[in-house]
């Protein structure tokens, strides 16, 4: 249960009220910001119009190792996928767009916390407004990806 902000998913951003101080900011994932394994800063308006898929893995090894094992299935794969750093995604050191879409969607037990790497998979629409939380399969999202993936098509 939130007890500081109360959140509502409306026209494609997220209202969020704070408190007592009554400000309503509009936000939307894409307002987030996180950081490239290469260590430069991104804001994640630079996906926006994209589906995406978030999710938060557990990778051994450092950014120059990761990107190595990647490139050698496909040696152009950090030119298709994006990764991030390694970086915290639950407590108070939690990256921004992390935080931001577990308040939006907690999981179905009502917490916020993502309680394994694989778990914890979050769908955000083209327009930045976090959709869909999963926390098994990663085939169960395959339906609701078609579909905004069709939303996005007939907003052209």
């Amino acid at each position: 249960m939130m007890k500081k902000a109360l959140f509502a998913v409306q026209d494609a951003t997220t209202r969020v009220l704070y408190g007592k101080e009554k400000q309503i900011t509009k936000m939307s994932f894409y307002d987030c910001v996180d950081r490239r394994i290469t260590g430069e800063e991104v804001k994640m308006g630079e996906f926006a119009g994209n589906v995406l898929l978030l999710f938060g893995a557990q990778e051994p090894g450092t950014p120059e190792e990761i990107l190595a094992f990647v490139k050698k299935f496909d040696p152009d794969m950090d030119k298709k996928l994006v990764f991030f750093e390694k970086a915290d995604v639950n407590g108070a050191h939690a990256r921004e767009p992390y935080s931001f879409v577990k308040k939006i969607l907690p999981g179905s037990d009502g917490s916020v916390d993502i309680r394994w790497n694989f778990v914890g998979k979050f769908l955000i629409d083209h327009e930045g407004t976090p959709v869909e939380r999963s926390g098994g399969d990663p085939f169960e999202l395959k339906d609701s990806i078609e579909k905004l993936l069709q939303k996005k098509e007939s907003a052209k």
